[in-house]
């Protein structure tokens, strides 16, 4: 999308019910032979690239997925989209700092960041997590009249406007804020004395053990388990889609780890 001349605009969405419903733990290989970046770089990737992304949000958007859905230019949210840095419940830091240049004050960033709460769409749209909030049948629809909109405007224009304001959040301490791990007032923090890492290893193994479970023919486990995360929703891989507007073509994308480069 970003090489392809014709392309004006990008929405990414969510393949099925959840836009993201966080990173995979799991670490599973991709079933396709799509390449398969960090977390980081798929977010500064859409930061840097100069067509504008529009984040069409349905169902989950937490953790990496909220995240995610903070990085792009534009956020329109389904009704029953929910946002949320969940991952502070099982003991980890946001993997992406984007929520403190979200919001509108200090004290909103901390309570999103402290309390690890599920944020429904309307108070996304409060808190300056979402630019927009349709009816679910409408958002799709809304995200096209969007791109449409960006596309019938100067493409230069519209990129170098990107640019300045990125430019201004950079000039801020954006870069700095993405590489906190790197800073060594917070390196011993972050690392809690290997907190985090027994945390992602419960995690894992709790997964491991409900997707055993699943596997086996005689088990009454229902078939789709419950995200250790946020309840009911599945936690095998889920998939987002990154397609050009006004175009047919997917490109299918990996949740956590994945290109934002390749279009069918």
């Amino acid at each position: 999308a970003e090489q392809d001349a014709e392309v004006k605009a990008v929405i990414l969405t969510g393949a099925g019910r959840a836009f993201c419903s966080g990173g995979d733990l799991q670490s599973t290989p991709p079933p396709d032979d799509l390449p398969s970046p960090g977390g980081m770089e798929l977010n500064m990737q859409i930061w840097q690239m100069a067509k504008p992304v529009i984040a069409a949000v349905r169902g989950a958007a937490v953790g990496q997925g909220h995240e995610l859905a903070g990085t792009c230019d534009l956020t329109i949210a389904a009704e029953d989209a929910i946002f949320g840095e969940l991952q502070i419940r099982h003991g980890f830091g946001p993997p992406i700092l984007i929520t403190p240049f979200l919001m509108g004050s200090v004290k909103q960033a901390k309570e999103v960041l402290l309390l690890g709460d599920r944020i429904s769409a309307q108070e996304a749209l409060r808190l300056g997590i979402a630019n927009k909030v349709v009816p679910g049948d409408q958002l799709m629809a809304t995200a096209e009249d969007w791109a449409r909109r960006l596309a019938a405007l100067p493409g230069n224009t519209v990129a170098t406007n990107k640019i300045l304001v990125n430019r201004v959040f950079e000039l801020a301490g954006f870069k700095e804020a993405m590489n906190y791990r790197d800073d060594p007032a917070i390196a011993p923090l972050v690392s809690g004395g290997g907190q985090q890492a027994e945390a992602l290893k419960v995690t894992r193994n709790r997964a491991g053990r409900r997707s055993a479970k699943r596997a086996m023919p005689s088990t009454r486990i229902p078939r789709r388990c419950r995200d250790p995360v946020l309840p009911g929703h599945s936690w095998p891989r889920q998939e987002e889609s990154l397609r050009p507007a006004g175009s047919s073509s997917r490109a299918r994308m990996p949740v956590g780890d994945v290109s934002a480069g390749r279009v069918a």
